[in-house]
C-alpha cells in the first residue's frame, strides 16, 4: 500500500504571516490537528500544531503561562516546527509509519517534487489499518481460530 492510496489530498494549508490565533480557530473549526505552513511562493516550509499554538498564546496547561506579551499578532512563522520531515506519494505506507514513529511525529506532508499534494495523518493510518483488518477478517484469515498449517 502507498501513501497516496490513505493520504489527505489537497490539505489546508497556513501562511507563515498569519497569526497564531488565526490558525488555532482554523484547526478548531476543521477539528485539525496540524496545518502545513507556505511561503508566498507556495512552497512547504513549516508545521504548526495545536499545541504550539496553545503554548504560544498561555493556554498549554503543560507549560503554565507563558505567552508573548501581545499574543494577537505573534506569527506562525515564529512558532512553526521548520524543515519538516516529508514523504512522497509513491511511499510505502509501512515506510511513512516508520519515520512518525521515529520521529514522533503525528503527520507526514506529502510531496511532489516541490508541490504540497497531501498529509498523512496517524488517523489515516488507523483507518488503512481498520480497513485492511475488515478485509483479512472477512476474507477468513484473521480471527478464523485456525492457524495455517505449515
Amino acid at each position: 500500500m502507498l501513501v497516496a492510496e490513505i493520504m489527505t489530498s489537497e490539505p489546508v494549508t497556513i501562511e507563515p504571516t498569519s497569526t497564531v490565533e488565526a490558525a488555532l480557530r482554523l484547526m478548531s473549526e476543521l477539528e485539525f490537528h496540524q496545518l502545513p505552513v507556505l511561503s508566498e511562493q507556495g512552497h512547504l516550509i513549516g508545521i504548526i500544531n495545536q499545541r504550539d499554538c496553545q503554548r504560544a498564546m498561555g493556554l498549554d496547561p503543560w507549560c503554565g503561562p507563558q505567552a508573548d506579551s501581545d499574543v494577537s499578532v505573534a506569527e506562525v512563522r515564529d512558532y512553526m516546527r521548520p524543515a519538516p520531515v516529508v514523504v512522497e506519494p509513491r511511499t510505502p505506507v509501512q515506510e511513512a509509519a516508520r519515520l512518525m514513529t521515529m520521529h514522533h511525529l503525528r503527520c507526514l506532508p506529502v510531496m511532489r517534487d516541490e508541490s504540497l499534494v497531501g498529509i498523512l495523518t496517524v488517523s489515516d493510518l488507523l483507518i488503512a489499518f481498520m480497513q485492511t483488518l475488515h478485509k483479512f477478517e472477512d476474507g477468513g484469515v484473521v480471527g478464523s481460530g485456525a492457524l495455517p498449517q505449515r
